[in-house]
């Protein structure tokens, strides 16, 4: 099985390690880079063209969602998912429903993103099948 590329897009570098270093861990993934501000985090993400990546939302330089959405034009757009202490109840009416494939707090990271990235794996292989039939 093919490992699924994963960028990490988020300022606080001891939570890019710890997370870095869980996804590696977990060999369904491959970190090929990470970055700590939306900026950054687009122009890696154009140069390495990753399956998933996993954005704070709350990033210093523009607001997670609104980096979401531009990721999501990215051509093939990858899987994103958002990544926060912040509660979703913060975002108020902006839930990120429409441009985050989830939404995962950072208190459940460990348990919930295996699950997550096991589904994603599933999805992307089965494209993979239904191109080459």
């Amino acid at each position: 099985m093919r490992r699924l590329a994963t960028l990490i897009i988020d300022a606080d570098a001891d939570f890019v390690m710890a997370a870095g270093r869980f996804l590696s861990d977990f060999s369904a993934c491959e970190i090929v880079g990470h970055a700590a501000t939306g900026y950054e985090g687009m122009v890696a993400a154009r140069r390495l063209r990753p399956e998933l990546v996993l954005v704070e939302l709350a990033l210093p330089d523009i607001d997670g969602l609104e980096l979401a959405a531009r990721l999501r034009q990215l051509a093939p757009p990858p899987a994103v998912i958002g990544v926060s202490a912040l509660t979703r109840a913060r975002f108020g009416r902006r839930s990120g429903d429409e441009v985050l494939d989830r939404y995962i707090g950072r208190q459940e990271f460990s348990a919930a993103v295996p699950r997550v990235v096991d589904r994603l794996i599933a999805a992307r292989d089965a494209r993979m099948l239904r191109n080459a039939a």
